[in-house]
């Protein structure tokens, strides 16, 4: 016969049943861990996506400030060539004004320099005229001296 009686079956179940719960309560706390882990990690996933959100956020903010404040210096920049820089229709009449009082001035020098040209031209003939008649007579004085030279030595002499 057997050893097995109800009692020892029973026994024999009791412990059977007391290592599958065991088995599974183990089962159950390691998934009851894992869970909890994953959810940890989840959470610090969540947690690091949302601090990384924010920097982003700011990041944005602190670009379009600054995208702003260039748009602005941009604009008074322009503000102020429009207030301050000459037009075209501006500048070409204080051009052409430019180049008329060029021209006058140039048609006065050219002028001016026509006059001065005669000027010279004219003191030049005088000077020219004036120095000839300067060595005539100093070539008659001489010729004169030279003369007398010779006949007062010619008188002394005889």
């Amino acid at each position: 016969m057997s050893e097995w009686t109800t009692d020892t079956l029973h026994e024999h179940m009791c412990k059977m049943f007391s290592l599958t719960k065991e088995d599974i309560d183990d089962r159950f706390a390691a998934q009851a861990m894992a869970t909890q882990k994953a959810l940890e990690s989840a959470q610090l996933a969540v947690d690091k996506a949302e601090r990384l959100a924010e920097i982003r956020a700011e990041t944005q903010d602190r670009l379009a400030s600054e995208r702003a404040k260039a748009q602005n210096e941009w604009r008074a920049s322009l503000q102020d060539m429009t207030s301050t820089y000459l037009t075209q229709a501006q500048y070409d009449a204080a051009h052409q004004v430019l180049v008329e009082k060029i021209a006058n001035l140039s048609h006065r020098h050219d002028t001016d320099l026509a006059l001065v040209r005669e000027a010279v031209g004219e003191h030049r003939g005088r000077s020219l005229g004036q120095g000839q008649i300067i060595i005539w007579i100093f070539l008659a004085v001489s010729s004169f001296i030279s003369v007398a030279a010779i006949v007062l030595d010619l008188t002394i002499r005889h």
